[in-house]
């Protein structure tokens, strides 16, 4: 799971533009961490932003904080596990938990990651 904590932009990119992004992480600890970042446009600053992140479990899908097919449309929208990855850089795999939300309790899930 993941917040903005700040952020703020100093100019627009347009059509063209070249974006270069600087990512560093502040702090790390077992249930989660904080992250700078920036965008630059050539040597202009162009956005910054402070992240903050924790570590859920499956616990997380009880209902109580959120539903699975929630969380699935949500990680969808970011495109998370599309640009995600591992500690050892292999592209993260869709949850098989999340394809089941996703595919609801008369269909099944396609293993491949691609919504219904």
């Amino acid at each position: 799971y993941g917040g903005n904590r700040s952020s703020s932009t100093t100019s627009v990119a347009r059509p063209g533009d070249t974006l270069t992004y600087t990512i560093t992480l502040e702090d790390l600890k077992p249930e989660g961490g904080v992250a700078t970042g920036t965008s630059h446009i050539g040597e202009r600053l162009q956005a910054d932003v402070e992240l903050c992140f924790a570590y859920l479990d499956k616990s997380i899908f009880n209902g109580r904080i959120i539903s699975a097919e929630g969380y699935a449309k949500i990680v969808r929208s970011i495109r998370l596990y599309e640009v995600g990855c591992d500690q050892a850089g292999q592209r993260l795999q869709f949850p098989f938990e999340l394809l089941q939300a996703e595919a609801g309790p008369l269909r099944h899930p396609d293993p491949s990651g691609t919504p219904a």
